[in-house]
């Protein structure tokens, strides 16, 4: 795109002439930056929440990109939504150049969302060790500020790789978040029974009590959620394939509680409600993780 071109783009939209650019290949911005920036606001944001840095790291333009922050487009600004930087955002794709160029320019690796994500977080949850060792370059103690957010969130996901990278690392296997939940709470729940008998090798602590005074078993007997990822104009999952996950995720669990069961976990523990690994069985009607604990000996 041409100089006279661009100029009549942003007489056209204004400053979403911006947000068309990011869009575009190789436009010629070198030539008319300094006009462009005279009149309109690099930094300003959409209807959505978004900068043309952010939109550029969305599309994964790095061209772009580049240029916009050359001219001062701001690293650390957030979308308004989920409070994602750009840099959560090149994380999220995984593009190791976007997140390069971010980094080298200052973008923020402490960076928090809105829902807790951070940039190290964003990367380990799709395995991207290389990414958390690009970070741990710049910043050292990342890990140690941030690990434990990590190793709780990909043993929820069941990414084993990436837990024992980061127990390899020197995480704490018995941290927790502020409300006392543990990554081994976290696979347990999920039913990664695999992680689950790797952090109990570990030293993991079998009947830690989270605020609410649930222990593994409790949280591997309520259960976790059962998700289903399809592509946009796909069918939904009819009502078999609902049962049908839900039966391998009852499943999953119950392999998990006899595990905990075997390994130490104490059956009669009661939370702050004065409930059991059973009484929760119970409530949410998982009559096969109830048999198994009743013949555990847990009494109703």
């Amino acid at each position: 795109m041409k100089t006279k071109d661009l100029e009549r783009l942003f007489t056209e939209k204004g400053n979403e002439g911006w947000f068309h650019l990011v869009q575009m290949e190789k436009p010629d911005l070198e030539s008319i930056i300094p006009f462009l920036l005279d009149k309109y606001d690099i930094n300003q944001k959409n209807e959505e929440g978004l900068t043309p840095l952010l939109n550029a790291i969305l599309c994964g333009n790095i061209s772009i990109a580049k240029i916009l922050i050359q001219h001062g487009a701001d690293v650390n600004i957030t979308e308004d939504t989920s409070g994602y930087s750009p840099l959560i955002f090149a994380c999220l794709s995984g593009d190791k150049s976007l997140i390069k160029l971010l980094l080298d320019n200052g973008a923020e690796i402490s960076i928090r969302a809105k829902d807790g994500t951070t940039p190290l977080t964003a990367a380990l949850r799709y395995g991207r060790k290389d990414i958390c060792e690009l970070m741990s370059d710049i910043e050292p103690d990342i890990l140690t500020k941030e690990g434990t957010n990590a190793l709780i969130q990909v043993s929820y996901d069941g990414n084993m790789d990436v837990v024992n990278y980061l127990l390899m690392k020197g995480v704490s296997i018995n941290a927790s978040h502020t409300d006392g939940f543990t990554s081994l709470m976290a696979a347990s729940q999920e039913g990664h029974i695999n992680i689950v008998k790797d952090m109990l090798k570990h030293g993991a602590d079998i009947n830690a009590k989270d605020h609410k005074g649930q222990t593994a078993l409790m949280h591997a007997a309520i259960g976790g959620t059962v998700s289903f990822i399809t592509e946009e104009g796909s069918p939904a999952p009819d009502e078999n394939e609902i049962e049908q996950a839900i039966s391998e995720k009852i499943k999953s669990n119950k392999a998990v509680v006899s595990l905990l069961i075997e390994s130490g976990a104490n059956i009669q523990e009661k939370d702050n409600n004065g409930m059991s690994a059973l009484d929760h069985a119970l409530e949410h009607r998982y009559n096969d993780i109830v048999k198994l604990l009743e013949s555990s000996g847990t009494s109703r």
